[in-house]
């Protein structure tokens, strides 16, 4: 039966498991100035739950220390939520997680259904208990004050272990249940709910497998096209929940976590949830089925993955010597400088231009400028500058002559977080002996002059500094500057955005929408225009989904006729180590094209393969 699958973790005991050396490497890791969050993940993401509660009891009877109260005054952010999230017992995390689904105003059905409809009745059995342990309150009476109706019935159903064991199969049963789902539903006008959930939530999966293929020789429909004819709201997802439970957990979770990164913004509390809670049973299914629906990695689609890495076996003397050959005597072997220079990484290519000048006396970048020309040769040197001295050139390009190019100003300055804005601005006054901040102000003018000071001076928090008490008031604050009043307050949206963090800022658009019931890209749609709109814009879209927003930047630099080959060359070369192959992704699904075939219906000859190069067609 198709719900029979191997689970298949991706975190596993570790072999050689030492609890006294984890906790004193984590004690480590925390004591003193700073964290090593590296340190912390390369052994709290590669132990088991169980192992992760013997280092806890290691660190209390050695060191005297509570971990989990350390790891919390040492981490902060999504990056603390993961984390305390991998150190509680797989029953209490998923326990945790229902009371915040219930705690507070409003109920979050989605993380109630997610969480139980995929659960055996053993599994259930412990959650119910461990519950009422940790909040001294039955779960079933809990669920049933922050719900109603039938999808109350359903879930107090669930929850009380009403599902036959696994195993439970009668073939005769099922043929009659199959009639009293089409009797309830399509067989008659109206719907009886209730014949649904009794059902869904009491026969066992196995003979759920039977009852579906005997729906479908009965009414020529699927049980999902019933369900969706015939059911609406919480219901209906709590049983489609059920539904594709049984045919296939891994399919449902792969399109949960894909709904949670899906369009701007990101569902973080799923995505941890999802992630953490399967990581020990199927998660390596999760991302096989991911993969298989969205033609995209999971881990492509969950962290930045470049498209170009550290070439193996390098040997920087044979590259030197390779590539003074391509350039040597009559004509230039183009293929042969793409074939080195986009297959290695940018350090790389440093230790190359060293050997070219140590072993053969010259210059490589004074060289292949003398034999390359035009776009490609645009595309070569800029692989050839370090990154950050390439955004410095970039942002230099964009000010200097006649005229300033604003959208490349917004493109490189509101994507950065502050360690590497205050680096850039370092070396700009090095490189061109001028004030970054300077120069920009003697080319730009009011609101948009003043955000663009801001982020270079670096006023923004650091990463992971998050208040959500703040948060409430930050997003009020944008109303009333706003939507709020008559006019607007630019500098209340600038202030905002420049100086939160992108986790802080997270939390503030979130509240904004509750506030408002509107998204803060339609508030700053309304409210602001030109350059400051479109740098607030460019913030707004890094915050939520930095590929989403460099994605759409190549699409409209390839969009219509003649092409943005500046911001062609500069997304592609400045990505390439970082994120590109999630921009490619993006790019895929927002366009319904790859970025690779809309790169080489747009450009020719060696500027196009060196570009195509880059991007790779994996």
């Amino acid at each position: 039966m198709s719900w029979y699958y191997t689970p298949v973790p991706t975190v596993v005991p570790a072999e050689d498991f030492d609890p006294s050396a984890d906790a004193n490497a984590l004690r480590k890791a925390m004591k003193g100035f700073g964290t090593d969050e590296k340190a912390i993940i390369d052994i709290l993401c590669a132990r088991s739950n169980d192992q992760r509660q013997v280092i806890a009891e290691a660190f209390k009877s050695e060191l005297g220390r509570d971990l989990i109260d350390d790891l919390k005054s040492e981490l902060g952010g999504k990056f603390e939520d993961v984390i305390i999230a991998l150190m509680l017992p797989p029953p209490a995390y998923l326990c945790k997680q229902l009371h915040k689904a219930m705690d507070g105003i409003g109920t979050n059905e989605k993380a109630i259904i997610e969480i139980l409809a995929p659960q055996t009745n053993d599994q259930v059995k412990q959650i119910v208990e461990c519950y009422e342990e940790m909040y001294n309150r039955p779960l079933a009476e809990h669920l049933c004050s922050e719900t109603s109706g039938s999808f109350r019935r359903l879930l107090t159903m669930i929850v009380v272990g009403a599902r036959d064991p696994p195993g439970t199969v009668d073939p005769d049963l099922a043929v009659e249940q199959a009639k009293q789902l089409y009797d309830a539903g399509e067989g008659r006008l109206g719907t009886d709910e209730a014949v649904f959930y009794k059902i869904l939530a009491h026969a066992s999966y196995d003979q759920l497998e039977i009852v579906f293929e005997e729906y479908k020789s009965l009414s020529g429909r699927t049980i999902e096209q019933a369900l969706k004819a015939e059911l609406s709201g919480d219901l209906y997802d709590a049983l489609s929940a059920i539904v594709e439970c049984v045919q296939m957990a891994p399919h449902f979770f792969a399109k949960q976590l894909h709904k949670a990164m899906d369009g701007m913004g990101t569902d973080d509390a799923t995505l941890i949830r999802i992630i953490v809670s399967r990581s020990e049973i199927d998660l390596q299914n999760i991302k096989d089925e991911f993969e298989q629906m969205y033609n995209k990695t999971l881990t492509s689609a969950v962290k930045p993955v470049p498209t170009v890495f550290p070439a193996p076996n390098f040997d920087p003397s044979a590259d030197a010597a390779a590539l003074r050959k391509a350039m040597k005597g009559f004509g230039t072997d183009e293929q042969a400088i793409i074939d080195i220079l986009c297959a290695r990484s940018n350090a790389q290519r440093q230790e190359i231009a060293a050997a070219f000048n140590r072993d053969l006396g010259r210059d490589l970048i004074k060289d292949l400028k003398s034999e390359l020309s035009g776009k490609f040769e645009d595309v070569i040197i800029g692989l050839m500058q370090p990154p950050l001295h390439y955004l410095c050139q970039q942002l230099y390009k964009a000010m200097d002559g006649i005229g300033t190019d604003e959208k490349a100003l917004i493109e490189i300055l509101c994507s950065q977080d502050n360690e590497t804005m205050h680096e850039i601005a370092r070396l700009y006054q090095q490189l061109y002996n001028r004030p970054l901040a300077e120069h920009v102000c003697t080319e730009t003018s009011g609101s948009f002059r003043r955000l663009l000071t801001m982020i270079i001076t670096g006023s923004r928090e650091a990463p992971g500094t998050v208040d959500p008490d703040l948060a409430v008031q930050q997003a009020k604050q944008l109303y009333d500057a706003g939507e709020g009043r008559f006019g607007t307050d630019e500098s209340a949206f600038y202030k905002i955005l420049t100086h939160a963090s992108f986790d802080q800022l997270e939390y503030v658009f979130e509240e904004y929408k509750k506030l408002t019931g509107r998204t803060i890209e339609q508030a700053l749609k309304k409210e602001l225009s030109g350059d400051l709109y479109n740098a607030l814009s460019a913030i707004v879209e890094c915050v939520q989904m930095a590929p989403h927003f460099f994605a759409g930047k190549l699409f409209k630099s390839m969009d219509g006729m003649g092409t943005d080959d500046k911001t062609l060359i500069r997304i592609i070369v400045s990505r390439s180590e970082i994120d590109l192959q999630n921009i490619k992704d993006e790019y895929e699904q927002m366009y319904n094209k790859t970025l690779i075939s809309a790169v080489q219906s747009d450009t020719s000859g060696d500027y196009k393969k060196a570009l195509c190069a880059i991007i790779g067609k994996a």
